[in-house]
């Protein structure tokens, strides 16, 4: 979440629509998130993929450990470096205001885990996969209250960690990735998007990081 402008583009992996989304369109006028949303105290508590990926044979069923932006304006992911003993099956909701929870009616609802630590496979291990060969297919969210909100994979995109790094907060990347202006579902009923975030690319052994993000979109059905 850094600084100076470029007008790179993320790369799509696989796109279920034949054209771009309006996801983040220009002047578009930021609405409240709906009722529903700012009146209920519940939170997203799992997230079940239910389809088979390379390192998740059986689907996986993942916490969600609500968290805000960090001191230094990052994203809090938990794994073993944040003291989360069960980090391989835990991802963060971005609980913080402006962001998008679950059905609201606009924005998009960021959720992030670990790719791998130390070789051993995190929660989103295989979000690449998700948004190269599991366009359509739907994940669900399930909230602490008990409800549920299930989404279809629309899009995966990949975004380089340097062009990131090189534009201001308001860039074509960080819209891709962290945007909440837009409004998505019918006209009359908008509604919010999913994003799955995690590392990916090629791996730097001499940074220890990986060079992209992997970006996954899912649209709510329910």
């Amino acid at each position: 979440m850094s600084a100076t402008t470029t007008a790179d583009q993320p790369t799509a992996i696989a796109s279920v629509d034949p054209t771009p989304p309006p996801n983040e369109q220009a002047g578009a006028t930021v609405v409240t998130i709906a009722a529903a949303a700012q009146q209920s105290a519940a939170v997203p508590a799992v997230i079940t993929v239910p389809f088979a990926s390379s390192n998740h044979p059986d689907g996986v069923r993942i916490s969600v450990l609500p968290h805000g932006i960090t001191g230094n304006g990052e994203m809090w992911i938990p794994g073993p470096e944040e003291g989360i003993a069960d980090w391989v099956d835990a991802v963060s909701w971005l609980n913080t205001p402006g962001y998008a929870a679950p059905f609201s009616n606009h924005g998009a609802v960021i959720l992030a885990g670990h790719i791998n630590w130390k070789g051993v496979p995190g929660a989103l291990s295989d979000l690449s996969e998700y948004g190269a060969n599991d366009l359509g297919k739907t994940i669900t969210v399930t909230m602490t209250d008990g409800r549920h909100r299930s989404y279809r994979i629309v899009r995966g995109l990949t975004v380089d960690k340097a062009q990131l790094a090189a534009e201001s907060n308001q860039g074509p990347l960080h819209t891709a990735m962290f945007g909440q202006t837009g409004l998505y579902g019918p006209a009359d009923r908008p509604t919010e998007e999913l994003r799955l975030i995690s590392c990916g690319g090629q791996f730097d052994p001499a940074a220890g990081s990986y060079n992209s993000n992997i970006v996954v979109i899912a649209r709510p059905i329910s």
